[in-house]
């Protein structure tokens, strides 16, 4: 993996859950903001998309399906993020999906360190695809 350097230091300066955590708010938001842009919804459906784009089982489902997107060294955040050591446990997901949701939020976190708005905003457009057509992995 690449070592970055961006405002928030050098990224191999952050731990795979570091990373995660920065990526998880990182991608709410972009959830909310793409959310906003693209509906007239009330506050509440709102709200009910944006936890079905967040949920762990939503993003490991995503992730997975789109795999073919990530480059080498993208898909190579995500296996990190996955494999990482939590003390954490899923709450309402499998273990799988929670491990695959996190190695998906290293790989936002990553994103967000390199300042790669652009990449960031690809990927939650094809998020966003992959759960209007329905599908499930």
């Amino acid at each position: 993996m690449e070592t970055s350097v961006s405002r928030f230091g050098e990224l191999n300066s952050y731990s795979p859950l570091q990373l995660a955590y920065l990526g998880d708010a990182y991608y709410e938001l972009l959830v909310r903001s793409a959310l906003l842009k693209r509906s007239r919804a009330s506050m509440h459906e709102l709200n009910r998309l944006a936890v079905q784009a967040v949920r762990a089982s939503s993003q490991a489902s995503a992730v997975l399906h789109l795999k073919e997107m990530f480059s080498e060294e993208e898909w190579g955040y995500v296996k990190w993020g996955r494999n990482a050591k939590s003390k954490s446990v899923a709450r309402h997901a499998s273990l799988r999906d929670y491990r695959y949701a996190t190695g998906f939020e290293c790989l936002m976190g990553v994103l967000f360190v390199q300042g790669n708005t652009l990449r960031a905003q690809e990927i939650v457009q094809a998020v966003f695809e992959f759960l209007e057509a329905g599908f499930e992995e």
